[in-house]
């Protein structure tokens, strides 16, 4: 099936965001969603689109696209599972899972649109000349609070990961090709001999951070697939890749 993000290498040319919820927020206002009802699922399957163009594009990804990605993976989850009872059901557990997203997109496209208009009046303020022209001293960066979000556990295993990655003190740089399909098919390979693949094992060959994102983004890759699952008894606990059924 075609997505907005599906390219040809020779003619692509990959738009450029603030950020994931300007993505997300372009992407809802562009195909013309319902931002209180978004389907989910397609959406996440083009946010990973678009993080894949940019690992192919060797663009640099900044953990908050990570911790977006896995926000996704995780309302998708919580999509799929079967609705509670209302009358049994908790309140957090009658929330819609969307709810927080819809909430921080909401509220990102508000400081969106103030910064679009203070741009335009910044642009017809500079056709006028006149003297003590007053200069805007105002921060309209939004202010992004990631909230009370399950899924930065998983951020949280991969940050101390990359904490302990130390790239190698090198005159010359050469430039490894990584691949996502390669890094895929070992990820599979070792689900396969392994009963249960501890999340740590899987990046103990990966020597730089770029291959440390590379599997982090495969392993994604295969979540969406429905290829395995990781599971975690409690908070803090070790995380357990096994393949799915």
């Amino acid at each position: 099936m075609q997505t907005e993000f599906d390219f040809d290498v020779k003619t692509v040319k990959l738009e450029v965001y603030d950020g994931p919820l300007d993505m997300l927020i372009t992407l809802i206002r562009n195909e013309k969603i319902d931002i209180f009802d978004i389907p989910i699922a397609e959406i996440t399957e083009k946010y990973l689109n678009y993080l894949t163009m940019m690992e192919v594009y060797n663009l640099e990804i900044a953990a908050e696209w990570l911790i977006m990605a896995a926000t996704l993976m995780e309302i998708k989850s919580k999509m799929l599972l079967p609705k509670p009872i209302p009358e049994l059901a908790s309140e957090e557990e009658g929330e819609d899972p969307r709810q927080k997203l819809v909430e921080r997109l909401l509220e990102y496209e508000k400081y969106k649109n103030a910064a679009e208009l203070f741009k335009d009046m910044e642009a017809e303020t500079a056709k006028l000349f006149f003297r003590g022209a007053a200069k805007l001293d105002i921060d309209l960066r939004p202010k992004i609070e990631l909230g009370d979000v399950t899924a930065a556990d998983l951020y949280d295993a991969l940050n101390k990961i990359l904490q302990g990655v130390d790239e190698p003190e090198v005159t010359v740089i050469k430039r490894a090709r990584l691949s996502m399909k390669i890094r895929i098919r070992e990820i599979m390979r070792l689900v396969d001999e392994s009963e249960k693949l501890m999340f740590e094992d899987l990046f103990a060959e990966d020597r730089t951070r770029e291959q440390v994102v590379m599997t982090f983004l495969a392993l994604l890759e295969l979540l969406k697939r429905q290829k395995i699952r990781i599971r975690q008894k409690h908070s803090f606990s070790p995380m357990v890749i096994t393949k799915k059924q």
